[in-house]
C-alpha cells in the first residue's frame, strides 16, 4: 500500500510539472512506474525484500537527481534572468524543502524495512545519493554553455554601410575588421524580411565578400539591409531576449526575424517560470549578434532586434513622452475615441474598448497640453473629453458621472469618473465640479470609497474595499482641491487619512500586497494638498514588493513595458513624495527601459504601416502591439522622469 502511494504522489508531481516542466515531468513519470512495478511485484510475491529494497534505491536515486534539478534550476533563475527574477528562484529554493519528505519519505521507509540491519546503510550508497543530487549541476544541464565565441567589430557600422552600398550596385571597400568573422545579411523591403544569407571568412570583409553575391538584387521600396555579425553561439540556453538567432550548417536566422510574433516559443526553465526563445530551424544553434540596419540614409545600431534609443536624460524623456501623444492622437477618431490597440509590426488597428482607460489617456493628453501648451494636445485632450461627457450621466443634484454603456448589470464604476475628473480639473472643464461632486458621495463616514454605485436607487451600497479604486478617487479629489473646489476638502480629508488606518497598517504589516500603484500617485497630490503624504505606508509597501521588478541593463529579460508602466509612475511619484535616492535611481531605470521599448523612425522598416506605430511603447521584443493605456502610464511616468533628471518641474511634469 505504501508503494501504491508513492506512486500516486508521483503521478501526480508528474502531473502538475508536466506542462510546466519536461524534464522534470518525465522523471517524475518515471519514478511512479518504479513504484508501481514495486508494488505489484510485492503483492505477487516476486522476491519482496529485494524487489522492495532495489524499488526503493531507484526511487531516491530519482528523488536525488528531481531535488538537484530544482536546485539548479532555482540557482540559475535567480543569477542569470536578473533582478526580476531573483524572488522565483528564491521560492523555488523554498518549494525544494516542502517537496523532499513527499519525494524521499517513503523510498525511505521501504529501504529501511527490507534491508538487513548490519546492512542497513552501506557507506557507498549515501556518496551514490549525493552523487544523483549533484549530477544536474555537474552536467550543467541548464547553464549557459558558449560554444564558440568572435571578436567585436568595432568598424560594424562602416562596413554596414559599405555592404548596402555595393548590395545597390554602388562598389565601396569593405572593412577588414578585427579576426574571423561570421555575418548574416538580412534584406528588408516594405515591412517583411527576405532570405537571410550566411558568410563567413578570416576577417569581417571576407566574410561580407562571402555573403553579398548570395543576396537577392536590391528592388522594392523602404528596403534596408540588417548585417548581423556573430559573437556568440551557445550549446543551450543563452544570451539576451532579442539578441538571439540562429546558425546552422544549412540555415540560419537573423534575430531581426527571429523576435516577431509567431516565430518565438516559451522555454521552460523551472515550474512556472518560462524564457522566450525563437523558433529556430533543424540543426541552428542559438547565437548572439551585434547588429545593425542600414538604408540610405545610414546605419543604425540595433538593441534587442530594434534600433538602438538615446542615453536617457531629461530631453529623451520629454521627447518619448511628446511622442507616446502624438501617437495616440494620430490613431484618434474624430469622434474623440483613441485606438484601444494597435497590432505590432502590422501597424493595425485592433479590437476592444475600455472606457477607464480612455479617462486615463485623456488625463495624459491634458498635461501634454500643460507641459507644452500645444494647441494639438489641447484639441485632443478636449475632444477626449467631450467623448466622456457624451456618456455622462446628469443626477439632477448636482452629481453627475461617466457611465459605460457595456456594464449590464446596474452598476457604475466610480473609478471611471475619478480617472475622468482629472483631466477635466486641470483643464478647467465645466463637468469637473458635478463629476468631483459625484466622487465626494462615494465616499463614506469613514473615509472608505464605495467604488460601484446601484444606477436605480443612486445609493453606494455597502461593499468589499477596493484598494485600487480608493487611491484613483483620494487622486482625483486631490487635484480637484489643488484647482479650487474647496468644498470637497472634507471629503478628500476622510479618504486620504482612511489609507493611514485599517486600510493600510504600516504597509509592511499587511499580508498581502494589492497594486497600489494609484495609491502612491495620490499620496504625492495629497502631500502637495494637505501637507501629509496619507498613503505613504501602503505605498512603501507597495513598491517594497516590487521591487525585483525594476529592470536591469544586466538581465537577459525585459519587464513588459505595459506592466510596467503603472509602476514606474508609483516609483516616481514615490522619488518625488520622498525624496529617496533608490526611487530616483528606480525612476531611471524605468526611464531607459521606456526608451528602449519606442517605436523610432529608423524600425520603419521592420512594420507594415508605420505612421501608426511610431512613438508608441511595444510591450517586449516579441510582443510588439501598443495599447493606448500601456502609451497613458509610460507617458506619464517620463514626465515625470523629466522633472526628476531636471532638478525642476514644469506644469504638466507632476500628476
Amino acid at each position: 500500500m505504501a508503494g501504491l502511494l508513492q506512486a500516486c504522489i508521483y503521478g501526480g508531481l508528474a502531473a502538475w510539472l508536466g506542462p510546466r516542466w519536461k524534464l522534470a515531468a518525465g522523471l517524475a513519470g518515471l519514478m511512479c512506474v518504479v513504484q508501481l512495478v514495486g508494488a505489484v511485484g510485492v503483492l505477487l510475491g516476486w522476491g519482496i525484500p529485494r524487489l522492495a529494497r532495489w524499488t526503493a534505491n531507484l526511487s531516491l536515486i530519482g528523488a536525488a537527481v528531481l531535488l538537484g534539478l530544482y536546485v539548479q534550476a532555482a540557482v540559475h533563475v535567480a543569477t542569470r534572468f536578473g533582478a526580476e527574477a531573483t524572488a522565483h528562484g528564491q521560492t523555488s529554493l523554498l518549494v525544494i524543502f516542502a517537496m523532499a519528505p513527499w519525494v524521499t519519505g517513503i523510498p525511505l521507509w521501504q529501504r529501511s524495512a527490507s534491508t538487513p540491519p548490519e546492512t542497513r546503510w552501506p557507506t557507498r550508497f549515501p556518496v551514490v545519493l549525493l552523487a544523483a543530487l549533484a549530477l544536474p549541476v555537474g552536467t550543467r544541464a541548464w547553464a549557459d554553455r558558449p560554444a564558440e565565441r568572435w571578436a567585436e567589430q568595432p568598424a560594424l557600422l562602416e562596413a554596414a554601410e559599405a555592404a548596402f552600398a555595393t548590395w545597390n550596385g554602388e562598389r565601396q571597400a569593405l572593412p577588414s575588421g578585427d579576426g574571423p568573422a561570421v555575418v548574416l545579411l538580412t534584406p528588408w523591403r516594405n515591412g517583411r524580411a527576405g532570405e537571410t544569407v550566411r558568410g563567413e571568412g578570416d576577417n569581417l570583409g571576407a566574410a561580407l565578400s562571402e555573403a553579398l553575391p548570395l543576396l537577392a538584387p536590391a528592388s522594392g521600396e523602404r528596403r534596408a539591409l540588417v548585417v548581423d555579425v556573430a559573437r556568440t553561439r551557445w550549446s543551450t540556453l543563452g544570451g539576451r531576449v532579442g539578441e538571439l538567432g540562429g546558425l546552422g550548417p544549412d540555415s540560419n536566422r537573423s534575430p531581426s526575424v527571429a523576435w516577431r510574433p509567431g516565430e518565438t516559443r516559451n522555454q521552460s526553465v523551472a515550474p512556472e517560470w518560462w524564457v522566450p526563445l525563437p523558433v529556430l530551424g533543424r540543426g541552428q544553434h542559438p547565437t548572439s549578434f551585434d547588429s545593425v540596419i542600414v538604408d540610405v540614409d545610414g546605419a543604425t545600431p540595433l538593441h534587442m532586434s530594434w534600433s538602438s534609443a538615446p542615453t536617457l536624460d531629461a530631453d529623451a524623456a520629454l521627447d518619448a513622452a511628446v511622442g507616446g501623444g502624438d501617437m495616440i492622437l494620430h490613431n484618434m477618431s474624430e469622434e474623440g475615441r483613441y485606438a484601444y490597440v494597435m497590432k505590432g509590426p502590422s501597424g493595425r488597428q485592433g479590437g476592444g474598448y475600455n472606457l477607464p482607460r480612455h479617462a486615463g489617456v485623456t488625463w495624459y493628453l491634458a498635461r501634454l497640453a500643460l507641459r507644452t501648451d500645444a494647441p494639438r494636445f489641447h484639441e485632443g485632450a478636449a475632444k477626449g473629453l467631450a467623448y466622456m461627457e457624451q456618456r455622462t450621466t446628469d443626477m439632477g443634484d448636482g452629481r453627475a458621472y461617466v457611465s459605460d454603456k457595456k456594464r449590464k448589470d446596474g452598476k457604475v464604476w466610480v473609478g471611471t469618473t475619478s480617472l475622468a475628473v482629472m483631466g477635466a480639473a486641470i483643464l478647467d472643464h465645466p463637468l469637473a465640479a458635478s463629476w468631483g461632486a459625484f466622487l465626494a458621495s462615494s465616499v463614506d463616514e469613514d473615509g472608505a470609497v464605495r467604488g460601484e454605485m446601484d444606477q436605480e436607487s443612486g445609493t453606494f451600497p455597502a461593499q468589499q474595499l477596493n484598494p485600487y479604486g480608493q487611491g484613483q478617487t483620494v487622486l482625483a479629489l486631490a487635484i480637484l482641491v489643488r484647482e479650487g473646489h474647496e468644498a470637497l476638502r472634507p471629503a478628500l480629508e476622510r479618504a486620504a487619512t482612511y489609507m493611514d488606518g485599517g486600510y493600510a497598517p504600516g504597509g509592511a504589516a499587511r499580508l498581502v500586497v494589492l497594486d497600489e500603484h494609484w495609491t502612491c500617485i495620490a499620496s504625492q497630490v495629497a502631500a502637495e494638498t494637505l501637507g501629509t503624504p496619507h498613503g505613504e505606508g501602503a505605498c512603501r509597501g507597495y513598491l517594497a514588493e516590487q521591487k525585483p521588478r525594476t529592470p536591469s541593463s544586466t538581465s537577459s529579460l525585459r519587464a513588459s513595458s505595459g506592466a510596467a508602466g503603472g509602476l514606474a509612475e508609483a516609483v516616481v511619484a514615490a522619488a518625488h513624495t520622498l525624496g529617496d535616492p533608490v526611487y530616483i535611481d528606480r525612476s531611471a531605470a524605468f526611464g531607459q527601459h521606456f526608451l528602449d521599448s519606442v517605436y523610432r523612425p529608423t524600425d520603419a522598416h521592420f512594420l507594415g504601416t508605420p505612421a501608426t506605430l511610431m512613438g508608441g511603447f511595444r510591450d517586449s521584443p516579441y510582443k510588439l502591439d501598443v495599447r493606448m493605456d500601456s502609451v497613458q502610464h509610460i507617458g506619464c511616468a517620463l514626465l515625470g522622469i523629466e522633472a526628476i533628471l531636471r532638478g525642476t518641474a514644469h506644469p504638466g511634469n507632476h500628476p
